[in-house]
C-alpha cells in the first residue's frame, strides 16, 4: 500500500486540488521533499492528523516505508487505519 498517494487521494478528495501543483516533474519533487503540505483551515484536526501522521510524514521519513512486503503490509493497513479519524 502507498501511503502516500493514499494520502494525496485523500488531500485531493477533500480540497479539490492536490498538495503540490507544478508542470514540471523536477519542481514537482523539489516541493514534495521540502515543503511542507498546506491544509486548508476547514480540514478537522483529526482527518489533518491522519494525513500528516499516517501517511505524509511516514514517506517522507523514509519512501520504502510506502511500499509493502508480504512481511508489513498486515501492520501497516493495522497502523494506518488505527486512528480517530477512521473510526468516524
Amino acid at each position: 500500500m502507498d501511503l502516500w498517494s493514499l494520502g494525496v487521494i485523500l488531500y485531493e478528495l477533500y480540497k479539490g486540488a492536490p498538495p503540490f501543483f507544478t508542470n514540471s516533474i523536477y519542481s514537482l519533487i523539489h516541493h514534495i521533499v521540502r515543503d511542507p503540505v498546506r491544509y486548508p483551515d476547514s480540514m478537522s484536526p483529526e482527518f489533518k492528523n491522519f494525513l500528516q501522521v499516517r501517511a505524509f510524514a511516514v514517506c517522507r521519513l523514509n519512501c520504502t516505508t510506502c511500499l509493502p512486503t508480504a512481511d508489513t503490509l498486515p501492520g501497516q493497513a493495522t497502523c494506518i487505519f488505527a486512528t480517530s479519524f477512521v473510526d468516524e
